[in-house]
C-alpha cells in the first residue's frame, strides 16, 4: 500500500528542529531531486492512482547525531479514518532531508484529508500537518453515486456520503460543509465541534429541526455500522440519546452528549420523532485516546533499586477521578487498563480535581533490577493505557 523512499538523512537533538519550517505537500510525480517535483496546490486524483506526498525537512536545522523522530500519516474521508500508517522511527544523521510517501488510492471518491504526525523523540514535542485532496472515480471504480438536492442554495462543496459497504444510506441526501465540518441533510442539520473525542469527553452538538418534527424528536449516538434510515432501528441500537424538546429549541439549538467509553467509530444521528420515524441526518466521529493534552515524563531514565522516581504528568479533562499511574514489567502487554491493573508493582491515583489538568508524584523504583514501564490510565474501571515511559533499574 505504501512505499517510503529515504533520500537524504538528518541528526536530531533535544531541540530537534523548528517545526514551523517543516512542509507537507502533494506532488505530481516522484523525482530524484526535490526541486524538480511539481507541487499540486489543489490535488485531484482518480481511484486506483498513487498519491505522492513529500515530507520536507530540508530547511530544518539539526545539531545532534543521537536524536530521532517518529512519524506516521492518516487518511480521512468524510471525517472517518480510512487508513493509518504504522509509526516509524528515524535516526538519520546530521543533514537536512526529505521523504517521499506513496499511497495507492483504492478508496471511495470524495474529499480527503491527509494528516502527517511528527514527534521529536528527544523533547517529546509533536506537530501535525494537514493537506486536502479530491478523489474522483477512475476506470477501476464502481462506487455508488447519488446527486444531492437542497431546499435552499448553500455555497459549500458537495461530496458523496457512503457507508462502510459503499452504499448510500437511506437518509443519504447529505452534503458536507468542508469549512465547518458539518453535515447537512434535506430535513435537518447536525454539526459537532470536532470529529475525534476522548472516552467520556463532552460532545457539543448543534442542530436544526423542521416544522414536521414531533415533540419526541431525538438525537442519539450509535455504532457507525448500524443501518441508516429507520428511527425504529436507531432506537433499538442507540447507546445514549436525548430528546430535542422541540418547543424550547424552536428551530434549533445545542446540546451536550458524552462520547462512548469504548474506542471506535460512531454516528450522531437526528430522528424526527420517537415512534416509527425517520433518521434525518448524521455525523460520524471517532473515539480514541490520542490527545496532545496528555503527557508523562520521569526525571531520568535509570534508577537504583528503591530510588524515588519523580513523575510529571498532564491529563485530559475527560479523565475519571480514579485515573492512575503505575509501575509495570516492561514485557506486560500495552493498551488495556484492566491487564495493567492485574500486573502493576505499585501505583498511585492522580486525584484529578486536585491536580487540575496536571501535576507530579513520586513512586519508588522496584527492588529487582530490570526494565520497567511507568504507565498512565484514564480510569480505574476497565479503561485504557494512555501514556507510557520506559525506565531501567540497576
Amino acid at each position: 500500500m505504501k512505499k517510503i523512499l529515504l533520500l537524504l538523512v538528518i541528526i536530531l537533538t533535544v531541540n530537534l528542529f523548528s517545526f514551523e519550517l517543516m512542509k507537507f505537500w502533494v506532488v505530481e510525480s516522484p523525482k530524484d531531486d526535490i526541486s524538480e517535483m511539481k507541487r499540486l496546490k489543489s490535488p485531484k486524483l482518480k481511484t486506483g492512482e498513487t498519491l505522492h506526498m513529500v515530507f520536507d525537512l530540508t530547511n530544518c536545522k539539526v545539531k545532534n547525531n543521537k536524536a530521532s523522530i517518529t512519524y506516521s500519516y492518516e487518511l480521512k474521508h468524510n471525517m472517518r479514518s480510512v487508513y493509518t500508517s504504522t509509526p516509524e522511527t528515524l535516526r538519520p544523521g546530521m543533514q537536512s532531508f526529505w521523504y517521499l510517501i506513496e499511497h495507492k488510492l483504492n478508496t471511495s471518491p470524495g474529499t480527503y484529508q491527509a494528516i502527517l504526525k511528527v514527534k521529536d523523540n528527544n523533547s517529546g514535542k509533536e506537530t501535525k500537518r494537514t493537506l486536502m485532496f479530491k478523489l474522483k472515480k477512475g476506470k477501476s471504480g464502481g462506487f455508488v453515486k447519488k446527486k444531492v438536492v437542497k431546499e435552499e442554495p448553500v455555497k459549500i462543496e458537495k461530496i458523496e456520503v457512503v457507508d462502510n459497504n459503499n452504499n448510500i444510506p437511506s437518509s443519504g441526501k447529505v452534503e458536507l460543509n468542508v469549512s465547518s465540518g458539518s453535515f447537512i441533510s434535506e430535513n435537518g442539520l447536525l454539526s459537532l465541534d470536532k470529529n475525534e473525542y476522548f472516552p467520556d469527553e463532552e460532545i457539543k452538538v448543534t442542530f436544526k429541526v423542521m416544522k414536521h418534527f414531533s415533540s419526541t424528536a431525538w438525537i442519539g449516538i450509535l455504532p457507525i455500522d448500524c443501518p441508516h434510515g429507520s428511527e425504529k432501528v436507531n432506537d433499538e441500537n442507540d447507546l445514549i440519546y436525548k430528546h430535542l424538546k422541540y418547543e424550547k429549541f424552536k428551530g434549533g439549538g445545542t446540546m451536550i452528549m458524552k462520547a462512548p467509553r469504548k474506542l471506535g467509530n460512531y454516528d450522531i444521528r437526528l430522528n424526527d420523532n420517537d415512534s416509527n420515524g425517520k433518521e434525518m441526518a448524521f455525523v460520524p466521529f471517532m473515539v480514541s485516546v490520542k490527545s496532545d493534552k496528555i503527557s508523562l515524563l520521569t526525571d531520568k531514565k535509570n534508577y537504583f533499586p528503591n530510588e524515588e522516581i519523580k513523575i510529571d504528568f498532564k491529563v485530559h479533562p475527560a479523565f475519571a477521578s480514579n485515573a492512575w499511574i503505575g509501575i509495570l514489567p516492561n514485557d506486560c502487554p500495552h493498551g488495556s487498563e484492566k491487564v495493567n491493573d492485574e500486573n502493576d508493582l505499585g501505583y498511585k491515583h492522580l486525584k484529578y480535581k486536585k491536580y487540575n489538568g496536571g501535576g507530579s508524584m513520586v513512586l519508588k523504583a522496584p527492588r529487582k533490577s530490570g526494565t520497567y514501564d511507568i504507565r498512565m490510565h484514564n480510569t480505574d474501571s476497565d479503561g485504557y493505557e494512555v501514556a507510557s515511559v520506559t525506565i531501567t533499574v540497576k
